[in-house]
């Protein structure tokens, strides 16, 4: 068992027009005012997806984003405790692999593709390698 805490964050209330009912901890980006998931590797991300809601163009719901603090987020890949954390394209987070990317937060927690992993938010552009 962990001894790192999870909590408290910050969160904001957004709207969105997209399922995320099955998108619980992961990284959501505002898109024409609205959240939508993280569709792009190492690009800007707003926070992490805090509850399930299954929006639809005909449907706008509020959606609960974490914007700073310590939260849970999907991993998308092996993320060892202590690395930065980027979205990988599919709202998961994975290790930054590169320069210029957007740094979603740093592990707190080791984990493989599919855990729940501890995250510090810091939600930075970075210049590392």
């Amino acid at each position: 068992m962990s001894n790192i805490p999870i909590g408290p964050w910050t969160s904001a209330n957004f709207t969105t027009q997209t399922d995320l009912s099955d998108k619980l901890y992961h990284l959501g980006k505002l898109s024409s005012g609205l959240i939508i998931l993280g569709d792009s590797k190492g690009a800007r991300v707003d926070g992490v997806i805090m509850e399930k809601v299954k929006g639809s163009t005909s449907n706008e719901l509020p959606v609960e984003i974490a914007i700073s603090g310590i939260c849970l987020v999907e991993a998308g890949g092996n993320v060892n405790e202590g690395e930065q954390l980027i979205c990988d394209g599919s709202g998961r987070a994975i290790a930054d692999d590169g320069a210029n990317q957007f740094v979603v937060g740093i592990a707190q927690k080791s984990g493989v593709a599919g855990d729940y992993i501890s995250a510090r938010l810091t939600l930075h552009p970075t210049l590392t390698a």
